[in-house]
């Protein structure tokens, strides 16, 4: 199954194929988070990059990690990537978080489902466990002040969560 979409009868994958995905491979999730995360980069970066239309483009802190991982480990971290069912992934290694775009539907007002890494979780972090979290979003889409974010807890660094 990939991940991924922008029609607008796409669906998100439910969440036991997230559950399930993550599962499987959460060696995986876990390498690329020690892959992300182990170049000195002091501001937030986006891999593989950003794109616009027909453009690729980087920003000065993208392009310093890409310059800083070298060949085997961005070939490694794409195959990871793939193999996880995500398509990009941004991070932040001074907060020691990552989240990997696993399913996209639209563009500036779009949304993702996102697989997330914090190496140090706040305690007031909360998280959906009464509702499915695709029903969980659906509500909070309607009004925002609506809380908790939706989010699902998978282990102790990585939860699953929509982004709007």
């Amino acid at each position: 199954m990939l991940c991924s979409g922008c029609q607008p009868d796409a669906n998100p994958p439910s969440e036991e194929w997230l559950r399930a995905n993550f599962n499987a491979h959460e060696s995986e999730f876990d390498e690329i988070a020690s892959i992300a995360l182990s170049v000195p980069v002091d501001d937030c970066f986006v891999y593989p990059e950003y794109i616009y239309g027909d453009t690729i483009m980087r920003n000065e802190t993208d392009s310093i990690f890409f310059a800083e991982l070298e060949a085997a480990k961005q070939s490694r971290l794409d195959s990871l990537l793939q193999a996880v069912g995500c398509m990009d992934l941004s991070a932040s290694p001074a907060n020691r978080n990552i989240s990997l775009t696993c399913y996209r539907y639209g563009s500036i007002r779009g949304w993702t489902v996102n697989y997330t890494y914090m190496g140090e979780r706040p305690s007031v972090l909360t998280f959906v466990e009464d509702k499915d979290l695709y029903d969980a979003f659906l509500y909070w889409q309607g009004d925002k002040s609506k809380r908790p974010f939706p989010r699902k807890e998978l282990n102790k660094h990585w939860h699953i969560e929509y982004q709007q």
